[in-house]
């Protein structure tokens, strides 16, 4: 008998259990589909900070994802050479530089998503019924609408 078996989990505990092993494999998925266009999972991640807020200086970039400025600068360099994002000098404050997606670097967070959701979901939901994809869809909406009446 497994310790699992011995100690259930908690509805609570396996829920979260659940959406940590999702999630993780939606990163590996993400990961993978990015290495295959040739972007390195630092530059993944500048890219995701810009696909969620685009235009932002060096420094909060660097703030977000726990790296020093000079490191951001280097994703950053190679990020631009690649086309897929600009710098611009602040007119009032020329010490501030801002990063700025191009429309390729805005396409790629579509292609990328596509991918994801052609290649890796699809293939979920179509071994699964009609009745347990729509259970599981709206067990997910009422988690949902709880949680944000929670956080108001």
């Amino acid at each position: 008998m497994t310790i699992q078996e011995e100690m259930p989990l908690n509805r609570p505990e396996e829920f979260l259990s659940l959406i940590r092993k999702i999630r993780k494999r939606l990163h590996q998925e993400y990961h993978a589909t990015a290495e295959k266009h040739d972007l390195t999972i630092p530059q993944l991640h500048t890219l995701v900070r810009l696909w969620h807020s685009d235009n932002q200086p060096i420094s909060k970039i660097s703030s977000g994802l726990g790296l020093a400025a000079s490191t951001t600068s280097g994703i950053i360099d190679r990020l631009e050479g690649k086309g897929l994002v600009t710098r611009r000098r602040d007119e009032i404050d020329r010490r501030i530089v801002t990063v700025q997606l191009t429309a390729e670097g805005s396409a790629l967070k579509t292609k990328l998503s596509r991918i994801i959701e052609q290649k890796y979901l699809t293939g979920i939901f179509s071994q699964l019924d009609e009745r347990t994809s729509e259970e599981l869809i709206n067990g997910l909406r009422v988690i949902c609408q709880i949680m944000t009446k929670g956080a108001n």
